[in-house]
């Protein structure tokens, strides 16, 4: 190039150029060719989805959370899916509905209630790994008595009239209560489990030796079949063994350090923090432990400046008073609802 050539220049924070010889140097030295690659409209879920991944505390998240599931790449060497493919030849189980249409009071039915092998709830629990997506999963719910409603269950029959208030209850075991997805706290839980699970793993995989997470469906017992549950996820590693993972996305502090203050089912004790163990969350894990036979529970709260975790071991006195409370609770409250409905009664 010239000395000539050369466009010496104080800049000038303007759009506006100086003058011709300086605008004409500058556009030799690019080649602007128009792209003819004609790209497919995206919906806003869609691009919502993309973007995310990587501005997840953008303002619009935070009122305008959508249902699509993220679309984005996995670029570390951690376990982000959302779904996974199962195939298996064993047929699934009737749901309760459908076993109570062979008998005609709820004692004969109560006789009855099958009994699964271990094949078939592990084959069960691989089909619904989709968990509220699954219809299966959502149909062979209504009826048994979940981790989510153990502690309500509990407290309900340790109470002196078991029956009175208990409808709503009933309601919600049976499938005939609407809870609509779209509450807040629900939809923003939903949406951000999977980033909590992906911050699971990057804070737990330096302090485990072969971490793994996987997905997991609904599991039931093979001697107690209207009891079930389903984690969020399955853990395992070679130090620890098989454990479970279930994640708490407090949408009251979204924003806020994951603490005492912000979340009210944290409490300190000697100097620690801990889940309350009279909360519902407690008999919850403590319910998934009893139903998957694992020893131990990742209790993990996610927030998107926190995150808290703490390992839950077996307390079998309380599982048992849980599993006690919900066999008492089905055979008084929901078996008779059950044979009531196959024979056409409200």
């Amino acid at each position: 190039m010239k000395l000539e050539d050369i466009v010496f220049a104080k800049p000038h924070y303007t759009p506006k150029r100086r003058d011709v010889k300086q605008g004409y140097a500058v556009r030799k030295l690019f080649s602007v060719n128009r792209s003819t690659r004609q790209e497919p409209a995206m919906s806003l879920d869609e691009f919502a989805a993309v973007l995310m991944p990587e501005c997840p505390s953008a303002v619009a998240f935070q009122y305008a959370l959508p249902d699509a599931q993220p679309t984005y790449e996995v670029y570390d060497d951690i376990n982000v899916c959302l779904s996974e493919m199962c195939i298996t030849s064993v047929n699934p189980p009737p749901t309760l509905t459908k076993v109570a249409e062979k008998y005609t009071t709820a004692e004969e039915l109560w006789s009855n209630l099958p009994q699964y092998s271990t094949e078939k709830v592990s084959s069960f629990e691989a089909t619904t790994r989709e968990q509220a997506v699954s219809e299966l999963w959502k149909q062979h719910r209504n009826g048994r008595i979940t981790a989510s409603k153990a502690h309500h269950v509990w407290k309900r029959m340790k109470t002196q009239d078991a029956e009175k208030g208990c409808h709503s209850l009933v309601s919600s075991i049976t499938g005939k209560a609407f809870v609509n997805p779209n509450i807040p706290a629900l939809k923003y839980g939903r949406v951000n489990e999977p980033f909590a699970v992906t911050a699971y793993m990057s804070s737990q995989k330096a302090s485990h030796s072969n971490l793994k997470v996987t997905q997991c469906g609904l599991f039931m017992m093979q001697d107690h079949v209207f009891a079930a549950a389903s984690p969020d996820r399955l853990v395992s590693c070679s130090c620890c063994g098989e454990g479970l993972l279930e994640v708490k996305c407090p949408f009251s502090a979204a924003n806020q350090p994951a603490n005492v203050k912000h979340v009210t089912y944290l409490e300190i004790v000697n100097g620690k923090t801990h889940l309350k163990h009279m909360h519902e969350y407690y008999s919850q894990v403590q319910y998934q432990m009893g139903v998957t036979k694992r020893l131990w529970c990742d209790f993990f709260v996610y927030t998107k400046s926190d995150c808290f975790v703490e390992q839950i071991l077996f307390d079998e006195t309380h599982w048992l008073e849980l599993l006690t409370s919900a066999t008492d609770f089905f055979k008084t409250y929901i078996l008779g609802l059950l044979e009531l409905e196959n024979h056409g009664l409200p």
